[in-house]
């Protein structure tokens, strides 16, 4: 998990505005790194795989590309 200085510039004012409550941890969490470290977002993988594993997200196949994809339909931008 990242909050990267671009997004921050963006995102901490949002809360500023509607979250108000939540500045102060995650100005705690996102103050001297981009990254988020230590248990916080172990807790939260292991949450994500739990939730994917429930509903069936941890058995599905993995594909780069979707199969209306055929690669022959792809033009080359330096045809002669």
């Amino acid at each position: 998990m990242f909050l990267k200085p671009c997004a921050k510039q963006v995102f901490m004012p949002f809360l500023d505005e509607k979250f108000p409550a939540l500045v102060r941890r995650y100005r705690e969490r996102f103050d001297r790194s981009s990254y988020l470290r230590g248990d916080y977002p172990e807790r939260i993988s292991e949450r994500i795989a739990r939730i994917r594993q429930r509903y069936g997200f941890d058995r599905m196949p993995y594909q780069d590309e979707p199969e209306l994809w055929a690669k022959e339909s792809q033009l080359s931008l330096f045809e002669d």
